[in-house]
Protein backbone atom coordinates (compact mmCIF):
# COMPACT_ATOMS: atom_id res chain seq x y z
CA UNK A 1 0.00 0.00 0.00
CA UNK A 2 1.45 3.43 -1.19
CA UNK A 3 0.89 6.70 1.25
CA UNK A 4 -0.17 9.43 -0.47
CA UNK A 5 2.55 12.34 -0.09
CA UNK A 6 0.76 15.23 1.03
CA UNK A 7 3.54 17.62 0.41
CA UNK A 8 2.37 19.33 -3.29
CA UNK A 9 3.64 22.41 -4.94
CA UNK A 10 1.19 24.32 -2.53
CA UNK A 11 2.42 23.34 1.10
CA UNK A 12 6.15 24.21 -0.23
CA UNK A 13 5.63 27.36 -1.26
CA UNK A 14 3.69 28.06 1.93
CA UNK A 15 6.15 26.82 3.93
CA UNK A 16 8.97 29.25 2.26
CA UNK A 17 6.72 31.86 2.91
CA UNK A 18 6.59 31.04 6.49
CA UNK A 19 10.29 30.78 6.38
CA UNK A 20 11.06 34.19 4.65
CA UNK A 21 8.31 35.93 6.88
CA UNK A 22 10.29 34.45 9.68
CA UNK A 23 13.14 35.46 8.51
CA UNK A 24 12.02 39.03 7.26
CA UNK A 25 11.09 39.40 11.08
CA UNK A 26 14.54 38.40 12.34
CA UNK A 27 15.94 40.39 10.08
CA UNK A 28 13.79 43.27 10.89
CA UNK A 29 14.68 42.80 15.26
CA UNK A 30 17.91 42.28 14.72
CA UNK A 31 18.40 45.73 12.73
CA UNK A 32 15.94 47.44 14.89
CA UNK A 33 17.85 45.89 18.11
CA UNK A 34 21.01 47.05 16.49
CA UNK A 35 20.14 50.35 15.99
CA UNK A 36 18.42 50.69 19.41
CA UNK A 37 21.83 50.01 21.06
CA UNK A 38 23.80 52.08 18.40
CA UNK A 39 21.27 55.05 19.63
CA UNK A 40 21.88 54.71 23.17
CA UNK A 41 25.43 53.91 23.13
CA UNK A 42 25.32 57.33 20.80
CA UNK A 43 23.36 59.14 23.21
CA UNK A 44 25.40 58.11 26.42
CA UNK A 45 28.99 59.27 24.79
CA UNK A 46 27.14 62.66 23.99
CA UNK A 47 26.03 63.15 27.12
CA UNK A 48 29.44 62.43 28.51
CA UNK A 49 30.92 64.86 25.70
CA UNK A 50 28.57 67.75 26.99
CA UNK A 51 29.39 67.02 30.72
CA UNK A 52 32.66 66.83 30.48
CA UNK A 53 32.63 70.56 27.74
CA UNK A 54 30.14 71.78 30.36
CA UNK A 55 32.48 71.29 33.47
CA UNK A 56 35.60 72.27 31.65
CA UNK A 57 33.42 75.50 30.92
CA UNK A 58 32.89 75.55 34.97
CA UNK A 59 36.09 75.07 35.75
CA UNK A 60 37.84 77.90 33.67
CA UNK A 61 35.22 80.13 34.87
CA UNK A 62 35.76 79.92 38.29
CA UNK A 63 39.51 79.92 37.38
CA UNK A 64 38.43 83.77 35.48
CA UNK A 65 36.84 84.82 38.42
CA UNK A 66 39.85 84.09 40.87
CA UNK A 67 42.28 86.09 38.21
CA UNK A 68 39.56 88.83 38.39
CA UNK A 69 39.12 88.53 42.21
CA UNK A 70 42.80 88.94 43.01
CA UNK A 71 43.07 91.88 40.65
CA UNK A 72 40.14 93.70 42.37
CA UNK A 73 41.46 92.94 45.64
CA UNK A 74 45.04 94.04 44.68
CA UNK A 75 43.49 97.12 43.25
CA UNK A 76 41.40 98.03 46.05
CA UNK A 77 44.05 97.87 48.59
CA UNK A 78 46.18 99.99 46.64
CA UNK A 79 43.27 102.57 46.61
CA UNK A 80 42.99 102.14 50.44
CA UNK A 81 46.45 101.85 51.49
CA UNK A 82 46.64 105.13 49.26
CA UNK A 83 43.81 107.29 50.75
CA UNK A 84 44.13 105.86 54.18
CA UNK A 85 47.80 107.67 53.86
CA UNK A 86 46.34 111.17 52.62
CA UNK A 87 43.88 110.79 54.93
CA UNK A 88 46.04 110.92 58.23
CA UNK A 89 48.41 113.40 56.86
CA UNK A 90 48.21 116.63 59.43
CA UNK A 91 48.06 119.16 56.57
CA UNK A 92 45.48 117.95 54.63
CA UNK A 93 43.29 117.27 57.85
CA UNK A 94 43.62 120.94 58.73
CA UNK A 95 42.69 121.86 55.27
CA UNK A 96 39.61 119.97 55.28
CA UNK A 97 38.88 121.26 59.00
CA UNK A 98 39.53 124.47 57.37
CA UNK A 99 37.70 123.98 54.12
CA UNK A 100 40.77 125.05 52.28
CA UNK A 101 39.49 123.65 49.00
CA UNK A 102 42.65 124.86 47.03
CA UNK A 103 44.78 123.00 48.92
CA UNK A 104 42.33 119.62 49.27
CA UNK A 105 42.04 119.59 45.66
CA UNK A 106 45.67 119.32 44.73
CA UNK A 107 45.94 117.07 48.00
CA UNK A 108 43.62 114.86 46.07
CA UNK A 109 45.52 115.14 42.73
CA UNK A 110 48.82 114.47 43.54
CA UNK A 111 47.29 111.24 45.65
CA UNK A 112 45.38 110.43 42.34
CA UNK A 113 48.75 110.42 40.15
CA UNK A 114 51.13 109.16 42.70
CA UNK A 115 48.90 105.77 42.64
CA UNK A 116 47.33 105.81 39.26
CA UNK A 117 43.75 106.37 40.61
CA UNK A 118 41.27 108.07 38.24
CA UNK A 119 39.27 110.03 40.48
CA UNK A 120 39.66 111.32 43.86
CA UNK A 121 36.47 112.86 45.69
CA UNK A 122 36.51 114.43 49.16
CA UNK A 123 32.68 114.40 50.70
CA UNK A 124 31.58 115.90 54.00
CA UNK A 125 29.61 114.69 57.16
CA UNK A 126 26.90 115.85 55.25
CA UNK A 127 27.17 113.53 52.15
CA UNK A 128 28.13 116.38 50.04
CA UNK A 129 31.07 116.50 46.97
CA UNK A 130 33.10 119.49 48.46
CA UNK A 131 36.16 118.81 46.05
CA UNK A 132 36.29 116.49 42.98
CA UNK A 133 39.26 115.97 40.69
CA UNK A 134 37.12 114.25 37.94
CA UNK A 135 34.96 117.44 38.09
CA UNK A 136 36.80 120.42 40.27
CA UNK A 137 35.01 123.31 38.85
CA UNK A 138 31.36 122.02 39.62
CA UNK A 139 28.94 123.00 42.16
CA UNK A 140 28.52 121.05 45.51
CA UNK A 141 26.54 118.27 44.67
CA UNK A 142 25.80 115.53 46.93
CA UNK A 143 27.40 112.21 46.93
CA UNK A 144 25.34 109.56 45.57
CA UNK A 145 26.55 106.42 47.34
CA UNK A 146 25.52 106.90 50.94
CA UNK A 147 26.15 103.21 51.45
CA UNK A 148 29.33 103.20 50.90
CA UNK A 149 30.09 106.21 53.53
CA UNK A 150 28.15 104.03 55.86
CA UNK A 151 29.70 100.71 55.47
CA UNK A 152 33.06 102.99 55.79
CA UNK A 153 31.98 104.36 59.42
CA UNK A 154 31.39 100.91 60.17
CA UNK A 155 34.17 98.63 58.79
CA UNK A 156 36.68 101.99 58.62
CA UNK A 157 36.39 101.45 54.79
CA UNK A 158 34.17 100.29 51.94
CA UNK A 159 34.36 99.36 48.15
CA UNK A 160 31.92 98.83 45.31
CA UNK A 161 31.88 99.20 41.68
CA UNK A 162 29.64 102.12 40.95
CA UNK A 163 28.83 104.26 37.93
CA UNK A 164 29.63 107.65 38.52
CA UNK A 165 28.68 110.05 35.22
CA UNK A 166 27.82 107.31 33.00
CA UNK A 167 31.56 105.52 33.35
CA UNK A 168 32.17 102.37 36.16
CA UNK A 169 34.82 102.79 38.40
CA UNK A 170 36.08 100.62 41.42
CA UNK A 171 35.60 103.16 44.60
CA UNK A 172 36.63 102.50 48.15
CA UNK A 173 35.77 104.80 50.67
CA UNK A 174 38.07 106.05 53.54
CA UNK A 175 37.01 108.36 56.57
CA UNK A 176 39.41 111.25 57.38
CA UNK A 177 39.73 111.09 61.37
CA UNK A 178 40.97 113.88 63.55
CA UNK A 179 40.08 111.66 65.56
CA UNK A 180 36.59 110.95 64.53
CA UNK A 181 35.26 111.50 60.62
CA UNK A 182 35.85 115.09 59.88
CA UNK A 183 35.02 114.12 55.97
CA UNK A 184 35.48 110.72 53.69
CA UNK A 185 37.53 110.07 50.59
CA UNK A 186 36.86 108.25 47.92
CA UNK A 187 39.11 107.35 45.12
CA UNK A 188 38.23 104.48 42.15
CA UNK A 189 40.06 103.65 39.41
CA UNK A 190 37.96 103.54 36.27
CA UNK A 191 36.85 100.50 34.41
CA UNK A 192 37.92 101.07 30.85
CA UNK A 193 39.22 98.97 27.87
CA UNK A 194 42.02 99.38 28.98
CA UNK A 195 41.63 97.60 32.53
CA UNK A 196 39.53 94.96 30.76
CA UNK A 197 42.46 94.45 28.37
CA UNK A 198 45.22 93.72 31.00
CA UNK A 199 42.65 91.58 32.48
CA UNK A 200 42.03 89.29 29.41
CA UNK A 201 46.12 89.58 28.70
CA UNK A 202 46.47 88.32 32.26
CA UNK A 203 44.57 85.38 31.77
CA UNK A 204 45.53 81.62 31.36
CA UNK A 205 42.43 81.28 29.57
CA UNK A 206 41.18 82.43 25.84
CA UNK A 207 38.34 84.63 27.32
CA UNK A 208 36.61 88.55 26.70
CA UNK A 209 35.51 90.86 29.28
CA UNK A 210 32.23 92.62 29.16
CA UNK A 211 31.21 95.46 31.78
CA UNK A 212 27.23 96.45 31.88
CA UNK A 213 25.17 99.07 33.28
CA UNK A 214 21.75 98.50 34.41
CA UNK A 215 19.35 100.83 33.40
CA UNK A 216 15.41 100.08 34.80
CA UNK A 217 14.01 100.68 31.50
CA UNK A 218 16.34 99.69 28.89
CA UNK A 219 18.07 96.46 30.56
CA UNK A 220 21.43 95.87 30.39
CA UNK A 221 24.14 97.94 28.50
CA UNK A 222 27.71 96.93 27.97
CA UNK A 223 29.94 99.63 28.78
CA UNK A 224 33.03 98.10 28.25
CA UNK A 225 34.07 95.05 26.29
CA UNK A 226 37.36 93.25 25.08
CA UNK A 227 34.64 91.96 22.21
CA UNK A 228 33.72 93.38 18.50
CA UNK A 229 31.44 96.47 19.02
CA UNK A 230 29.27 93.78 16.72
CA UNK A 231 29.23 90.93 19.12
CA UNK A 232 28.49 93.46 22.02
Amino acid sequence: MIAENNQGPTSKKAHTKVFNSFQTKLTVFFTALFLLLQGAAFLTVREAIVQNIFDQSRDQLVAANRIFATRIQATVNALAEGAQILASDFGFRTAVATNDKATILSALNNLGARISADRVILVNLDYAITADTGNPDALVTDFPFYDLIDRAEEEDRAESFTVLDGIIYEFVVVPVLAPVPIAWIAIGVEIDREFADDFRNESTLPLDVTFATGRDEDGWAATVSTLPTAAQ
